[in-house]
């Protein structure tokens, strides 16, 4: 299988609460309100439309393992989950991690091993800060 990654930057916004039980999303969007508890950045350079075309294409299938590696400041977390057939990308605004099998044009990855309530606690109080610029790095 080929291998390939994209690079998201994104960044952290007061109201990031990440208390969501089954997804994390990064939006493009420059604001948010308490409503979006699954938030872990805003401001982001991409959305699922914007992922590298090969890169989509690999996540385009069932027997891909994916790799999400968030890094803010010094501290880092690993996150795997898996692509699905059933994946569109086409979202031009949010990119949505699930620990479910559900998609939509948002979603970019399935059936991973944490939600936005599983990160470090660590990582989203720094992501409080509108200064903080976070990466998350997917690779498959």
């Amino acid at each position: 299988m080929t291998r390939r990654f994209d690079v998201v930057t994104f960044h952290g916004h007061p109201l990031i609460q990440a208390k969501h039980r089954t997804t994390f999303e990064i939006t493009t969007d420059e604001e948010i309100t308490r409503r979006g508890d699954c938030i872990i950045g805003i401001k982001s350079n991409k959305a699922c439309a914007d992922l590298d075309t090969v890169l989509k294409s690999l996540l385009r299938s069932d027997q891909t393992k994916v790799k999400l590696t968030l890094i803010v400041n010094a501290m880092k977390c690993e996150i795997l989950g898996k692509g699905s057939k059933k994946l569109s990308l086409k979202s031009t605004r949010d990119m949505v991690a699930r620990t479910s099998g559900f998609t939509s044009d948002r979603t970019f990855a399935v059936n991973c091993n944490f939600a936005s309530k599983d990160l470090p606690r660590a990582i989203i109080e720094t992501l409080k800060n509108p200064n903080t610029v976070g990466r998350l790095i997917i690779s498959v």
